[in-house]
Order: structure tokens, then sequence, then C-alpha cells
């Protein structure tokens, strides 16, 4: 699944010690809440950072939760 993190979504990063969960945005906008290894996260968080908004590949076991755009 491709989702973006952007600059904005810095603002709901949970650290949970060994694990990093962020929500994203899916192209038909369905936001993502996903977590990964604190190492990893933290690299991506870094890179949004430095870059903006950011397109990342995730898995289907990373996912935490969905939340559908209004209709």
């Amino acid at each position: 699944m491709l989702v973006t993190v952007a600059v904005e979504d810095l603002d709901t990063i949970e650290n949970h010690g060994s694990v990093i969960a962020i929500t994203g945005t899916t192209e038909d906008n369905t936001r993502v809440t996903f977590a990964g290894d604190t190492r990893v996260m933290g690299g991506l968080i870094e890179w949004v950072e430095e870059a903006g908004d950011t397109l990342v590949q995730i898995e289907a076991w990373q996912v935490l939760g969905t939340v559908q755009p209004a209709a």
C-alpha cells in the first residue's frame, strides 16, 4: 500500500518505545495509521522533515487502522 506522509502528519507520531506509529494518507484520501521499528520510522520522520511530503510503501501487517473519507 502506498501512503503519503506529509509534514503535518508528523503531529500524529506516537512513540511506543521500540515501535513508532504515524498516520498518512492514501491516494483515495483514506487516513492510515501504521507502525514500524523505531530506527526505520525515525529515518522516515527525518526524511519528511528535510524533504517534505514523502510517498512510502507499507505492508498490510504494519497497518493499525484506517479512516475512510466522508462520502
